[in-house]
């Protein structure tokens, strides 16, 4: 062709491939951009208010008993953060009440299989090999398939989270950021403490109490601090708020 193409110039203007927008020139009257984002492996996350910019997200989630009745706030927030994940990192999805199972797993069933306490801990009976969490890829049907999980899962006996922290360090490779909600309703408020200052490595965990009494708030901001994350807490009143929205934007809807 005699036609000659035109130069196509890509400048990148920033070492970080997070928010670096590239221009390829100017063809004609069209200026083409290109998002460099996805280069970077890391997207935003926003659970319950709290950001993290991650490659690797992981979920530890409260459906203990303790939660009923501030539990529509929760599934609400944790479908909306699901569904707003971007498809260039991966997730992972634990609940956990006594037992910790991974999303979408029969939670009644599950209980049966474990044995235990809030005071002495919890353990799947011997000859039960409990399913692990693994890194799904951030698709539509996955995350269809967490959200229906977030809204089906029954809440269930006890609040012991040690179990899933872990499984979470022994997932490979580790988890960026740990995303960690609990009304904190535990006899044993300091549990999984030691476990995760020996294997955090270098995830960062966000700490969510949601709606938990006092005593919860201490182990909570222990385990933010030591990872390098941040806590947050969430007041009943608050929860109370949240809730009425939900109804309200159902009947507008």
């Amino acid at each position: 062709s005699e036609i000659s193409a035109p130069d196509v110039n890509i400048e990148t203007k920033s070492l970080n491939p997070a928010i670096a927008l590239s221009p390829m020139g100017d063809l004609g009257d069209v200026s083409v951009k290109v998002d460099m984002s996805v280069l970077g492996k890391a997207f935003d996350s926003n659970f319950m208010g709290v950001q993290s910019k991650a490659n690797k997200i992981l979920f530890i989630i409260d459906y203990s008993a303790s939660m009923k009745g501030r539990d529509k706030v929760m599934r609400s927030e944790l479908s909306k953060a699901i569904e707003k994940l971007p498809a260039v990192g991966s997730v992972a999805v634990i609940f956990f009440s006594g037992p910790s199972w991974v999303a979408g797993q029969d939670a009644k069933e599950l209980h049966k299989k474990w044995r235990g306490s809030n005071s002495a801990g919890w353990k799947p009976i011997e000859e039960f090999e409990p399913v692990r969490p693994k890194w799904l890829p951030v698709t539509p049907s996955i995350k269809k398939r967490l959200i229906q999980a977030t809204y089906e899962t029954p809440l269930t006996f006890g609040t012991v989270w040690n179990n899933s922290f872990d499984w979470a360090f022994h997932m490979n490779p580790k988890p960026d950021v740990i995303y960690f909600m609990t009304d904190g309703n535990s006899n044993k408020n300091y549990q999984g403490l030691e476990l995760i200052k020996q294997k955090k490595g270098k995830t960062k965990i966000y700490t969510i109490g949601y709606g938990a009494p006092a005593g919860a708030k201490e182990p909570l901001e222990l385990i933010a601090a030591m990872t390098g994350g941040k806590s947050k807490f969430v007041e009943m009143d608050q929860i109370k708020e949240m809730e009425k929205n939900i109804d309200e934007n159902k009947a507008l809807n």
